[in-house]
């Protein structure tokens, strides 16, 4: 095999290869390739042979181990945002269907309550917008940030802009609908970022399509991830400008160890995501 193709099968130089190699041949003690024909030594084909049983009993192990995963748990996810990106609705869905082996249930809670939900374990997983400050308690793994933008009714000056300028929100004709707790702290630092300080009313409706059927019929704005407008909804959403992007966190026990499937469920979700 010619250096040069291992090398690009690698995704790396030659010289990164020439160097690894030599690195290896000299911890060993022995020439693992014929610089000449580019052929393996003895020396070469033993350690070629070791490598491959060793792989194959890797292999075996992780096979085991995903087995007995699967048999002591299961993912049992805690949301805290009553309106939470459709995109990760969808990308769990999808996860759950080619992984039908698997038990995954999602729950909805109230502000602040995922984290106690952990504490007794009736969940191991929770999906939260990010904390300002971080407990020690806790890991935090990021999720991609989550676009957040103003819905409007087709009437409102504002439907007519392809986006909100941020300065706009101070405009008294805007009346902007807190209908989650979880989602007002990163809105005001967004808005104090950008100076600004919008009229915001407040309701007690907590589902996202009655909130967007109050607003089809001018009751107000609301601030919702962008990917929550349907086609069929009788309204527009606008993105701001700047960008209000959202930190979004999986959040579980620090002590507790996670089992491998939930954490290739978290890492599925974020390249997904991403």
């Amino acid at each position: 095999m010619h250096f040069s193709n291992a090398a690009a099968e690698l995704n790396i130089t030659p010289p990164t290869l020439t160097i690894a190699i030599k690195k290896l041949e000299s911890e060993l003690g022995f020439v693992l390739f014929n610089r000449k024909t580019s052929k393996l030594t003895p020396a070469g084909s033993v350690l070629l042979a070791g490598a491959e049983k060793i792989l194959t009993e890797l292999e075996t192990i992780n096979k085991k181990l995903d087995d007995l995963s699967q048999d002591n748990d299961s993912i049992r996810i805690g949301i805290e945002a009553t309106i939470f990106s459709k995109k990760f609705a969808i990308l769990l869905s999808e996860y759950i269907t080619c992984h039908s082996d698997i038990s995954v249930g999602l729950f909805r809670f109230s502000s602040g309550l995922v984290e106690p939900y952990l504490d007794t374990d009736e969940i191991n997983l929770g999906l939260v917008i990010k904390p300002p400050q971080l407990n020690d308690s806790y890991e935090y793994t990021d999720y991609p940030k989550i676009e957040y933008g103003l819905f409007l009714n087709r009437n409102h000056p504002l439907s007519k802009a392809k986006s909100v300028p941020a300065a706009s929100l101070n405009d008294q004709s805007i009346s902007i609908l807190n209908f989650t707790e979880d989602i007002i702290e990163p809105m005001q630092r967004y808005f104090d970022h950008n100076g600004v300080n919008p009229h915001r009313g407040r309701i007690t409706e907590k589902d996202s399509e009655n909130v967007k059927s109050l607003i089809s019929k001018g009751f107000g704005t609301a601030i919702m991830p962008m990917d929550m407008l349907n086609k069929t909804d009788d309204l527009v959403a606008r993105r701001f400008d700047p960008p209000m992007l959202i930190d979004y966190v999986f959040v579980y026990v620090r002590k507790h160890t996670l089992s491998r499937q939930i954490r290739r469920m978290i890492k599925y979700m974020i390249s997904k995501a991403s």
